[in-house]
């Protein structure tokens, strides 16, 4: 038995054990690459190609040896770093959900399907409807970011009649809970007559512009392709991201 330096704590052991007492370094795979030093260096003797030759196998094996497993773990951490900068990127920050927001309604109108859960009815400067199809699509930048105050809100009898008409006998009862409602949380009442109120708030939301590149089919132009403007509000009670208007 002789003994044998570990090559990653650098400490003696003995060269038949199977790891390092030390360190727990797997020596068994070092043996194996030993006989490959050997092997190559004889060869390399044989056919006269002379000491730099043996020196340069045997330090290639040695550095493979010591710095394989480091590498592995600096090439994984980098990875994941990667991996968490894209998820923060486009699903955690206001920019990324207005992105996902926007992706989301124009891939609803492509697929053929109702694009009102990404649309902000109540706010929205336009119909669905101005986009017939769209065939391609792809984001481009953030235009802005800005804090804006909440819009007032007005609702009528067409409203009550289409969305509350069954939670509520009258529209007088309406009225009298939305003047409950916008109270509690630190708003009031900007107007109202027989056939409407009007709320407002008094608080802000986030309105970001995001700048697509769209082949699309419109109702009115035709076939387009050209960059569209979108903008994405949180102006609603669960501040949640939605489509308000576009613009070329």
């Amino acid at each position: 038995m002789s003994l044998i330096k570990c090559p990653e704590c650098s400490k003696e052991i003995s060269d038949k054990a199977e790891r390092c007492i030390n360190c727990g370094y797997p020596i068994s795979s070092l043996k194996v690459e030993s006989r490959i030093d050997q092997i190559e260096i004889q060869s390399k003797e044989d056919i006269g190609n002379g000491e730099d030759s043996v020196v340069l196998t045997t330090n290639a094996t040695l550095i493979k040896n010591k710095w394989f497993k480091p590498t592995l773990i600096s090439i994984c951490a980098f990875l994941l770093v990667i991996l968490s900068y894209n998820i923060i990127t486009n699903h955690l920050t206001k920019e990324g959900q207005a992105k996902q927001v926007v992706n989301d309604y124009l891939k609803a109108i492509q697929d053929g399907e109702s694009s009102s859960d990404f649309e902000d009815f109540l706010y929205a400067d336009f119909d669905v409807d101005d986009f017939d199809d769209v065939y391609d699509f792809e984001f481009e930048k953030v235009k802005g970011v800005y804090e804006v105050e909440n819009k007032t809100l007005t609702l009528d009898r067409e409203f009550y009649e289409q969305f509350d008409s069954e939670n509520y006998s009258t529209f007088e009862e309406f009225k009298e809970h939305q003047k409950e409602t916008i109270e509690t949380i630190g708003g009031k009442v900007i107007d109202e007559d027989d056939n409407s109120i009007t709320l407002y708030d008094g608080k802000k939301h986030d309105k970001i512009a995001l700048v697509y590149k769209i082949d699309a089919s419109h109702y009115d132009l035709g076939d387009i392709d050209r960059r569209v403007t979108f903008t994405v509000e949180n102006d609603n009670t669960d501040k949640k991201f939605m489509v308000t208007s576009f613009f070329w």
